[in-house]
């Protein structure tokens, strides 16, 4: 047996050195935090990397299948410190593998050591146990390298584990052309790595990764769920019910969930699992059909996650089957942004004026203008400069396109009446959304039925299962299938009468 020693640098390793001490997890998790409180805010976010802990990463391992006699090829994309790769060779040591290696990058040379130092850890133990382990780090950018394997067909892994670094790509980078030439498209690093793992990743071979919620739905992140769905398996996915609890020390706010996927078609239910952190304390799972999560006529390959047993695609409110272009109905993100267009902003008392409706002038399902204080008191100019800007005074329903997960609902709506808010034009800003036809407004009834049912509990689970970050999109809410006008205006026509509460749109249970 020969026990290789890892080092920082291109694909090069130590042998016949006497093995290190073991260190455990823990020791890893004491250095995590020491550097997350000592490293910079911006040094992270020039990395886009948040070290992962240790309960995260024992979890994780944990989703492989059994590795008893494999010979196992790890990849660890995005190592950092190796908290991750530590905990795979646990588990691989447990499970007893017949042999391991595995390749690691990081191009941040603070973390660099560390990495090379904490890997040096299990040489000890595979030594005493008789197993062969090889250990690489490689301090090459992970998208040049990964593209040159994809290039030239190589699927060297058997394994990936992963928490990758979560950033934008420039569309003029050189990161985007290499990926380009090996046919994959992404706008973030998180997605560029998973797809590079899967391409490279042998038939059967299995990933589990820790990655922003954010690629379950939107276009820009279709051609990963397409990827997904044409050369993976979706094993299991947990999710994390506070945005506040997976990377406490390093005040990450994303929504983050953990993906297990296999090489191969699909084949039998999805495991969905969730807990509130990263203690997993009141930890929970079942099982839901693949149908369930990605919907088999579903072009976007939108990804949902049931976590809610009452929000399926089965039991939702009733006639809830149309969709908005069929309802000759539009939503669109409110066009004006208030610190590029200063100079037509104005008071609200500087009449006649259109409103400039901020989400501060949503309140109880009414949109009040303008408010006591603050921006909801903003008006704008109705001027050359603006015409396009603005909308006809009518009946429009608007969303506000941020919340924090926290809040008991994602979608917050609200109609604006002419009768309340008296104007000849109207102007949104671009913290909210607005319902519109052919950007005038809609049939009263209509309207009112249409913010009741956005505002309908089971709508904003249904909406949740496929949309984890805390933006409410227009494209999101595109997704949605609505009831028919006629059920729209029946049911608006009972919330425009009433001078209460109205329940009008149920689930099918």
């Amino acid at each position: 047996m020969i026990a290789k020693k890892t080092v920082a640098g291109g694909q090069g390793s130590l042998m016949g050195q006497n093995p290190s001490p073991a260190r455990g997890l823990a020791d890893v998790e004491e250095e995590r935090k020491r550097l997350s409180g000592s490293t910079q805010h911006d040094r992270k976010s020039e990395f886009g990397q948040f070290l992962t802990p240790s309960r995260v990463a024992e979890y994780m391992t944990g989703l492989f299948s059994s590795l008893r006699r494999m010979t196992v090829r790890l990849l660890d994309p995005g190592a950092g410190t190796g908290m991750l790769t530590c905990a795979f060779l646990q588990r691989a040591l447990a499970d007893r593998v017949a042999s391991l290696e595995a390749s690691c990058f990081e191009i941040d040379d603070l973390i660099l050591p560390r990495l090379v130092q904490n890997l040096h850890q299990s040489d000890a133990l595979y030594f005493g146990a008789g197993i062969p382990l090889q250990i690489d780090t490689n301090a090459r950018e992970f998208i040049k390298a990964a593209a040159e394997m994809v290039r030239n067909g190589k699927t060297p892994y058997t394994h990936v584990i992963m928490n990758p670094p979560y950033r934008k790509i420039s569309s003029q980078s050189e990161q985007r052309k290499l990926l380009h030439a090996v046919g994959i498209e992404s706008v973030n690093l998180y997605a560029a790595f998973l797809a590079l793992s899967i391409r490279l990743l042998e038939k059967g071979g299995e990933i589990v990764a820790i990655i922003p919620r954010s690629f379950c739905n939107g276009s820009y992140y279709f051609p990963l769920r397409k990827l997904i769905r044409e050369d993976a398996s979706i094993e299991h996915i947990h999710v994390f019910d506070s945005r506040r609890g997976t990377f406490r020390d390093e005040h990450v706010l994303q929504e983050n969930v953990i993906v297990h996927l296999s090489k191969r078609a699909q084949i039998g239910d999805v495991v969905i699992s969730s807990s509130h952190d990263a203690a997993f304390t009141d930890y929970q799972e079942r099982r839901v059909e693949y149908s369930e999560v990605v919907g088999d006529d579903d072009e976007d390959y939108f990804i949902h996650i049931p976590t809610d047993h009452t929000a399926t695609s089965r039991s939702f409110p009733r006639d809830a089957d149309h969709q908005l272009e069929k309802l000759d109905i539009q939503v669109s993100t409110g066009p004006v942004v208030d610190f590029r267009t200063t100079e037509y902003i104005v008071s609200a008392s500087d009449r006649p004026e259109a409103p400039l409706l901020y989400p501060a002038n949503i309140c109880d399902g009414k949109v009040i203008w303008p408010t006591v204080k603050g921006k909801g008191s903003r008006a704008m100019k109705v001027a050359p400069g603006t015409e396009k800007l603005l909308f006809p005074a009518g009946y429009y329903v608007v969303v506000r396109r941020f919340s924090s997960k926290e809040e008991a609902r994602r979608i917050v709506a609200a109609v604006i009446s002419p009768g309340e808010v008296s104007s000849q034009y109207y102007a949104f800003e671009n913290h909210l959304d607005v319902f519109h036809s052919h950007k005038h407004g809609l049939e009263r009834d209509v309207a009112y039925g249409l913010m009741a049912y956005l505002n309908n509990a089971h709508t904003d689970q249904y909406f949740r299962r496929f949309s984890g970050h805390t933006q409410v999109n227009a494209g999101d809410l595109r997704k949605l299938h609505y009831p028919s006008r006629e059920a729209l205006a029946c049911a608006g026509r009972e919330v425009a009468e009433s001078t209460g509460p109205v329940s009008i749109f149920k689930n099918n249970n």
